[in-house]
């Protein structure tokens, strides 16, 4: 079993989290902006899993409110454990932080979208009492 340091991200992590996040999502973001976001966006909540110095992955959470809703809810938006990691428990130990987090400000229902043919990451969300639901996902980029 690894022996990971899994903890809300600070600014200082911000070089690691762009590494693992260029290997996830291909890099759609740079270091300032990672520590702008990591100390100015309140709705956002992003852990990250170290094994010694090694980043070994990371997870995003969304906490949104709304009119029609009192309590606040919150999507895991991005969850990346690299693959010599993966199996290992930093998965369910990203989101068992990032779901005490979000309800610890607030938040009483989670969200988690991922792909249909992503059958691994599907077992982890039920396992960790997630339930699949019937919805449809549309998407659109916006010019």
């Amino acid at each position: 079993m690894q022996n990971f340091d899994i903890r809300p991200a600070r600014p200082g992590d911000a070089a690691q989290l762009k590494i693992l996040n260029d290997e996830f999502n291909g890099g759609d973001s740079d270091v300032q902006h990672i520590a702008r976001c990591l100390t100015s966006n309140p709705c956002e909540v992003v852990c990250v899993a170290q094994c010694g110095d090694e980043p070994a992955g990371f997870i995003c959470a969304q906490i949104t409110s709304s009119i029609c809703y009192m309590s606040l809810s919150a999507e895991i938006t991005e969850m990346y454990v690299r693959e010599k990691f993966r199996r290992s428990g930093a998965a369910s130990r990203l989101m068992a932080l990032a779901e005490e987090i979000c309800a610890r400000r607030g938040a009483r229902e989670f969200r988690v979208v991922t792909g249909q043919e992503n059958s691994a990451a599907q077992a982890l969300y039920r396992s960790m009492g997630y339930a699949a639901e019937d919805d449809i996902i549309f998407a659109k980029e916006i010019d």
